[in-house]
């Protein structure tokens, strides 16, 4: 599994990619409902090695991301300082579940077509 690094505050923290499929889903749909919270999550998620933050994941995006918030801005990190390598996080974990290409070949396979009729 790849792995990567960020910097949080003054710090290089290394990241794993989640090895949950539906963790890192939860990450991309939650990202739709709250970005702030969603790119939280996934460096929390991905953070590996001592002073990973936000507690245990209870499969909510929104509630571990904001634990995720609460406790590196507690610690002293600035938000603004977070979102970078929330950002980077977010997109390491969830890079490859959805392809452009995969979404277009899937359009054209509905029985409903890509038109709505008029009736």
């Amino acid at each position: 599994m790849s792995t990567r690094t960020v910097t949080v505050g003054d710090r290089e923290i290394p990241l794993r990619i989640p090895t949950s499929y539906a963790v890192r889903y939860d990450l991309l749909v939650g990202f739709a409902v709250n970005p702030t919270r969603a790119w939280a999550a996934a460096l929390g998620l991905c953070w590996t090695g001592p002073g990973r933050p936000g507690g245990r994941y209870g499969h909510n995006v929104a509630i571990y991301g904001g634990n995720v918030i609460d406790e590196l801005v507690g610690r002293g990190i600035k938000l603004v300082q977070l979102q970078a390598a929330g950002l980077a996080a977010f997109d390491f974990a969830t890079d490859d579940l959805v392809q452009v290409d995969e979404v277009a070949e899937e359009e054209g396979n509905s029985e409903a077509g890509g038109e709505a009729s008029s009736a």
